[in-house]
């Protein structure tokens, strides 16, 4: 006998029946009415979602539009299964093409697969590898349907971790507009938004619809100053000691005395030249670089959705869909670093020449000294970055001779353009002014600029494009179903499909501009490109044994024009034991083929995220005689990144089990346990593992003397000038197969709905998981490094080891309220330290985030609602992580924007 709630009960469960497991048991009432059936995340096969025997977690759009979300990126915190969140702030520093993307798991964003109603989006091409979910047009979202199980044998090779499956409307009649601001508590980061969506035509009625809608977001920039806990680099008793060697004023050497000084000791020149003597000594400024990074970039997006579908008879349907979608990204960074500069004593502004003081009597007046500077009178290096993305596609779906069917091709296309708006400069103009050559006029490290010197320094700028890169996809797929004979109670139902792409990119660079832009980090970029087809083939089919019991087997066929070709099985299992309990199991085999950026991406320059000492240089932090610590300790070096053509496929094995049961007449819970492992990975050695192992990773340090002379020259500001040593010139990161990955953990689900009540309507769902094993090897045989609950400086990740989601709502009338709950449990932190031993103490803490929101419809067609995001003003917890250019947190685990207030206006007419 089913267990019944009470309405007080239920009334008492005040909630939100948002992220509700699709496997929902159906009640003796839905058991005997014929169930739609409907095409569900997972499977080719229609069926009504109280019978899918994969777990599908669904989010819809009301639930998004009452927390507050407004875009894509915001929607996937909201899935408790999204481990590490790869967002636009990871852009800030490093070259992604301002892309945000979801990571089911933590098995990285490549294996996660992201669909727009079913069908393939293109890459963001600038590396090549996920969607950019910043590219999502938002206008028209019904919901979000996230697959938790890998579901390669239908989707494809690169769903092994899951798939992500936006759902927008299909038909829409009428018009709606909305608006939307955010405003913080603190100083920036404010954003707003508005939506405006038209239809018109009904296919029921007239036999045909056709809508469109254009959706805007502006975010405004969060600085790291902005932010008390993130505006400095320097947090010594953490553990952390975020700085540079190279300052404002510039520090200076000389190696034939050993001279390594500043001419503004005693105290530097705060507050970002500092004097770290614990650390670095007293003769040495340090640079606190994180003062001028972004937390939050600025970014604007604005995306257009249109759709027209004629109804050709009562089975069958002609659409035509079109989005483009634009995301721009502004980032800054602390001004350009310049060292190796060579200074003779004929410059007016040389030590003891009447303008600069000697901070060192052993200075040999007589020859030449080496600068290191930041250039902050050029500014800020900045960078902007834009996303054109589209996709038009046309589909026939419907019914015929017994057969449902759905044939769609689709072109997807995005281009991903890199320009330089400030603070970026030309080595060799410096180098002129440092040294008076070539007609320029001598240019001051250490001080103000005289007026031409200061003419001089802003045309030294490199401003403009510097790169262009184009992605492409065009593909085809059809799909039929049929009952092909009856087994039972039931039918025996066989799904066919095929599907071709084709894949291209394109990268394109300025060579004017990024030969010269020093420190840009694309000194050594190259023109690329590659291409590949897809072609596969794949069926289903579901077995009902006997009434309570479902068996579903898939095959895929994939062949791969570059890498070769492999076929990919996927068994499902379903088990309605008893009434009210639900038993389900798969498994299925995956196959992932490296990205085109994985084998094609030149080879390009950028810098390692952290602080690192050469440890052949300045082991320990302690420079050998003719070493520059300037150049050598304490230093974000160069890292070589870019593609492979030697790569080979990962393969996969993933399999669930699991129990869903219905412990009242509207109240369920569930369980799944899920486990997967991924051979043969394909990625890159961490820069944590390659300095904090170098005699592991030797070969993967390439020097100066290495390079060809025409390398020399394009990385001048590291292998230019005279040295009695060998400067380090880069770190091999370039992508390469390595070991496996091992995952395994539970999901739980429960949500419960009250119905109507005298207080009321209340609803109450949770969605959690809990990771009982998430382990790497950086080589096939090698050991495997544990990420749970403690950072793993070895792949360079720390994964929860409990994450939830927590959403209840109550509706009474025209008034609701909502309540939301987001949390991830701490971790032992990276606790890594470029001074003394390693650092040990810190534990990164949980981080939890309520959002409590209230709507009112008290007029027809139009709704209010506002709230207060992070309730109660939840900090990001502290992290001495250096994986990342902003610092005290961890953008990856915790939003630093702080306490939110928000309201949105919404009016809609039908």
């Amino acid at each position: 006998m089913k267990l019944q709630l009470k309405p007080v009960a239920r009334g008492l469960a005040i909630a939100f029946g948002g992220l509700s497991a699709a496997v929902t048991l159906p009640t003796a009432a839905q058991q005997q009415q014929q169930l739609e059936r409907v095409e569900v995340t997972g499977s080719l096969i229609k069926r009504s979602q109280t019978e899918t025997a994969l777990p599908v977690t669904t989010i819809s759009v009301d639930e998004l539009q009452k927390a507050g979300v407004t875009t894509a990126e915001q929607a996937m915190t909201f899935i408790a299964e999204n481990q590490s969140s790869v967002n636009t702030t990871s852009s800030v520093g490093a070259s992604n093409g301002g892309s945000s993307n979801v990571d089911l798991r933590a098995l990285g964003i490549e294996r996660t697969l992201v669909l727009l109603n079913g069908q393939r989006v293109v890459n963001n091409p600038y590396l090549g590898n996920a969607v950019d979910l910043n590219t999502i047009p938002t206008v028209a979202i019904q919901r979000i349907e996230v697959l938790r199980d890998g579901a390669s044998a239908i989707y494809g090779t690169d769903a092994i971790a899951g798939v992500v499956n936006i759902i927008t409307r299909k038909e829409y009649e009428g018009f709606s507009i909305a608006g939307q601001y955010n405003l913080p508590q603190g100083s920036g980061g404010e954003s707003y938004g508005a939506n405006f969506l038209a239809g018109f035509g009904s296919l029921e009625k007239q036999g045909w619809n056709i809508f469109g809608g254009v959706s805007y977001t502006e975010q405004k920039l969060l600085a790291s100053i902005d932010r008390g806990y993130t505006g400095t680099g320097l947090i010594l008793d953490k553990g952390m000691a975020k700085t540079s060697g190279t300052t404002f004023p510039g520090n200076y050497s000389q190696s034939s005395t050993g001279v390594a000084t500043n001419p503004s000791l005693s105290n530097c020149n705060p507050p970002r030249s500092v004097l770290v003597p614990d650390v670095y000594g007293p003769n040495s400024c340090r640079y606190d670089y994180t003062q001028q990074i972004d937390l939050i970039p600025q970014q604007t997006q604005w995306s257009f959705l249109g759709r027209g579908t004629l109804a050709l008879g009562a089975n069958n349907q002609l659409f035509l869909e079109y989005f483009y979608a634009s995301n721009e990204v502004n980032t800054n960074v602390a001004p350009t670093p310049l060292t190796g500069l060579q200074m003779p004593n004929t410059s007016p502004y040389y030590p003891g020449r009447g303008i600069t003081p000697i901070t060192n009597p052993a200075l040999d007046t007589s020859t030449p000294i080496s600068v290191g500077w930041r250039t902050e009178p050029a500014g800020q290096r900045s960078q902007k970055i834009e996303n054109d993305t589209d996709r038009i596609m046309l589909g026939l779906v419907g019914d015929g001779a017994g057969w449902s069917y759905n044939a769609t091709g689709y072109y997807s296309g995005a281009e991903v353009n890199q320009s330089f708006t400030n603070g970026y400069v030309s080595r060799p103009k410096f180098q002129a002014g440092i040294s008076g050559t070539g007609g320029a006029p001598f240019l001051n490290p250490f001080g103000g600029q005289t007026a031409e010197g200061s003419s001089y320094l802003t045309s030294s700028k490199v401003l403009g494009q510097v790169q262009a890169i184009d992605g492409d996809i065009y593909g085809i797929n059809a799909n039929a179903q049929k009952e092909i004979f009856k087994w039972g109670d039931g039918s025996v139902i066989m799904a066919l499909g095929a599907e071709w792409r084709k894949e291209e990119v394109n990268y394109t660079n300025n060579f004017a501009l990024i030969r010269q832009a020093a420190s840009s980090g694309l000194e050594l970029a190259e023109d690329a490109s590659g291409d590949r087809d897809v072609t596969a083939l794949l069926a289903e089919f579901s077995v009902p044994f006997l009434k309570t019991m479902e068996l579903s087997v898939a095959v895929r066929y994939d062949d791969y024009s570059d890498v070769g070709s492999n076929v990919s099985p996927k068994v499902a299992y379903r088990w309605q034991a008893l009434d009210n309990t639900l038993f389900r199991a798969s498994y299925n085999q995956g196959f992932r083929a490296p990205t085109l950026y994985d084998i094609y991406s030149p080879n390009s320059i950028t810098f390692t995220a952290d602080n690192w000492n050469d440890p052949v240089l300045c082991p320990n932090g302690v420079p050998v005689q003719g070493a520059d610590p300037a150049r050598d300790c304490g230093q974000q070096f160069q890292s070589q990144q870019g593609g492979n053509k030697q790569l080979q496929p990962e393969t996969s094995d993933s399999w669930s089990v699991g129990l869903v049961f219905d412990i009242a007449r509207n109240a369920s819970v569930s369980v799944d346990y899920w486990n997967t492992k991924i051979n043969d990975t394909v990625g890159f050695i961490p820069e944590t593992s390659i300095f904090t192992d170098p005699g592991k990773y030797a070969s993967f340090y390439v020097r100066c003397s290495q390079l060809t002379p025409a390398e020399q020259v394009a990385l001048v500001a590291t292998c230019g000038g005279q040295s009695a040593v060998d400067p380090l010139a880069y770190i091999v990161q370039t992508q390469q197969n390595l070991g496996s990955i091992k995952a395994q953990g539970l999901d739980f689900s429960f949500q419960a709905r009250s119905g109507g009540t005298e207080f009321g309507t209340f609803n109450l769902s949770m969605q959690g998981t809990y990771m009982l094993k998430w382990e790497q090897q950086l080589e096939n045989g090698g050991p495997y490094y544990d990420a749970v609950g403690a950072y793993s400086v070895d792949v360079d990740l720390a994964v929860s080891r409990w994450k939830h989601v927590i959403m209840a709502n109550w509706t009474y009338g025209a008034w609701g309220a909502n309540l939301f709950n987001r949390f991830a449990s701490g971790y032992k932190d990276q606790n890594l330290t470029e001074f003394g031993p390693p650092f040990d103490d810190n534990t990164v803490g949980n981080y939890s985030v309520w959002d409590l929101t209230g709507t009112w419809q008290g007029f027809k067609g139009v709704t209010v609602t506002a709230g207060v995001l992070n309730l109660f003003n939840e900090r990001a917890p502290f992290s001495n992580q250096g994986s990342t250019f902003q610092v005290g947190y961890d953008p990856r685990y915790a939003s630093p924007m702080g306490r939110q207030y928000f309201l949105r206006l919404a009016y809609e007419f039908k």
